[in-house]
């Protein structure tokens, strides 16, 4: 028998009549968090906010409303003691014509404060392409189906620095186009509760509204089944489950030269609950949700230094796939964590001085020993961000490689690889790099530990019948697969 496992609660920002000063929607924001969480302070959340700024944020630098968005998901006047998930919309291409379809996205900014380093932003793909309407008999849909919906706004035009937004995709629906005009069509649309349920019961809803509210009943959905995971984790587990469709590999064709633009439209595409709830014979997430101290004050020399590295040791089946010579397999890794924003107008053009601290992981190479992978990593953490970047781009099996997976506060990349490869690459680190809590030593929060998840998943799909990876990974979980390990001569 179906059920729900999660219920609603609402909190309205808009007042009745014009709106709100663009000043106070920071203010405005954190009021209506606060609100529920006064009500029932210990009942698990998620929040979902399809409220944007018509302001484009045509560089994708922070504004106050998205770095309040930021502190409240970091949980800043709290400490980190209770951070957030905060689900946020793209915003919409509007004035959409016939004839402009898709030129109109890549023009259309994502609105504030999508923009948010530590939200989850949500774009709009759609499958409705079947027009039911009588008076309709002109119209044809303007997007193709599995394609990016019409009114998807995306981040084409930021700065090469700036996160990555939509991180993902839902179904946000199609537009109608009789070749003069573009109208939205209840066909193509997606059905709905009325908010006035006494005058009608059903109404219809489209954009990146529509494609919010299915992204937080999919994180819902994750939250209900594993109670005990961290908001950073359900995020992470968004984007590790999602896949581009073909219609949206086809409008971004191109391998890893040109994966940067599928990204700025599309993020990773549309998630899938099976895929981030649950594990199999052929494919297996591991998960680890840990903390760490990034920095420390140099008892010498008294200026703050990088602190601690976590090495974690994956459990492969070693033997299982170094007998699988032809057997090709798919790597994926995620690195969640809840950045706090910088207090002050400085810092908001440059991402270690926005962001209080940065994280970084890194993947053994098939030729390293442990000792050398954790020697190499702690040569990195010595070094900036830009010198690790180069240093690890030597690895072209990377989609995104580290010149463009590092950036916000989400890191996702993955690779194909050989079965016995995969099995050399037993140990992955995550690490500390620069942020505000590094640079302002006078503030005095370099001493804070950091949260995050690790999320890592292999996929083979064409394994013999009689392997069974889940398995096998599941009885080797018995050991302990992470390590703190100091950085040394920071």
């Amino acid at each position: 028998m179906w059920g729900v496992r999660h219920r609603l609660e609402s909190v309205k920002l808009l007042p009745d009549r014009g709106t709100n000063n663009e000043d106070h929607f920071g203010p405005i924001t954190a009021q209506a968090v606060s609100l529920p969480e006064i009500h029932a302070p210990h009942r698990r959340r998620l929040f979902s906010m399809a409220v944007t700024s018509d302001t484009h944020v045509m560089t994708g630098r922070p504004t106050a409303w998205s770095a309040e968005v930021d502190a409240l998901c970091s949980d800043w006047s709290g400490n980190g003691e209770s951070p957030r998930l905060m689900i946020v919309s793209g915003g919409n291409v509007s004035g959409i014509r016939p004839g402009t379809y898709f030129a109109a996205n890549s023009a259309a900014s994502i609105e504030d404060p999508a923009n948010a380093w530590n939200a989850l932003t949500v774009g709009a793909i759609t499958r409705k392409t079947n027009i039911t309407e009588g008076f309709a008999g002109e119209y044809v849909p303007v997007a193709d189906f599995g394609g990016l919906s019409p009114y998807s706004s995306t981040s084409e035009r930021w700065q090469r620095e700036a996160p990555f937004k939509p991180e993902v995709v839902f179904e946000g629906g199609n537009i109608g186009n009789d070749g003069l005009w573009c109208s939205p069509l209840d066909s193509l649309s997606l059905l709905t509760t009325h908010h006035r349920p006494i005058e009608r019961q059903f109404a219809t809803t489209w954009a990146t509204s529509s494609a919010t509210a299915i992204a937080s009943r999919f994180s819902a959905e994750i939250m209900a089944h594993y109670p005990a995971f961290w908001p950073e984790t359900v995020r992470a587990l968004m984007v590790h489950s999602a896949q581009w469709t073909e219609r949206l590999v086809q409008q971004f064709p191109g391998g890893r030269d040109n994966i940067e633009r599928r990204l700025r439209h599309c993020g990773w595409g549309e998630p899938d609950l099976a895929t981030a709830i649950n594990s199999g014979a052929d494919s297996l997430t591991l998960i680890a949700q840990s903390e760490l101290q990034p920095y420390e004050r140099n008892a010498i020399r008294r200026n703050v230094t990088a602190r601690d590295m976590h090495l974690h040791r994956m459990p492969w089946p070693r033997d299982i796939l170094q007998g699988l010579l032809r057997q090709d397999v798919e790597l994926r890794v995620s690195l969640s964590y809840f950045i706090e924003p910088n207090p002050g107008e400085r810092g908001r053009s440059d991402r270690f001085r926005y962001a209080s601290h940065g994280l970084r992981f890194a993947v053994q190479r098939p030729t390293e020993t442990a000792v050398q992978f954790q020697s190499r990593i702690n040569a990195l953490s010595r070094e900036d961000d830009e010198a690790f970047e180069n240093f690890e781009g030597a690895d072209h099996r990377w989609l995104l490689g580290p010149r463009k997976r590092f950036r916000g506060s989400l890191h996702h990349d993955r690779m194909t690889c050989s079965a016995p490869e995969l099995a050399s690459r037993e140990h992955i680190a995550v690490f500390p790099v620069g942020g505000w809590w590094k640079s302002r030593e006078a503030l005095e929060r370099f001493e804070r530990r950091a949260r995050y998840a690790l999320v890592v998943s292999i996929h083979a799909p064409d394994l013999p019948s009689h392997i069974d990876l889940y398995t096998s990974v599941e009885q080797a979980l018995q050991a302990e697969i992470q390590i703190t390990v100091p950085i040394e001569g920071a």
